[in-house]
């Protein structure tokens, strides 16, 4: 809650994470700002009683938009032909 809070436009990502797992109370986020880095770093981090999973997803800036990514672009297509397609199996 306290990354929520004080970095809102940094931590989509985590509360997304959040949303789908646990709950935004049980999630912890670190954030690191390292200058001259010229990515966007987002390493996740699930453990439970008999598995754990790491992710780690690494974008660079849009050139458009340098406060986002090309992904996050592409995140929004997927979901919006998530919402209008029937679920299939």
């Amino acid at each position: 809650m306290e990354a929520i809070e004080h970095f809102p436009e940094n931590v989509n990502v985590a509360v997304a994470t959040a949303l789908a797992t646990t709950g935004v109370e049980n999630t912890k986020v670190s954030i690191r700002s390292i200058p001259g880095l010229k990515s966007n770093k987002h390493k996740i981090a699930l453990s439970g009683e008999t598995v754990k999973v790491e992710v780690i997803i690494e974008t660079t800036p849009s050139k458009d938009n340098p406060k986002s990514s090309t992904l996050a672009a592409y995140s929004v297509i997927g979901l919006l032909k998530n919402l209008v397609t029937p679920i299939t199996f």
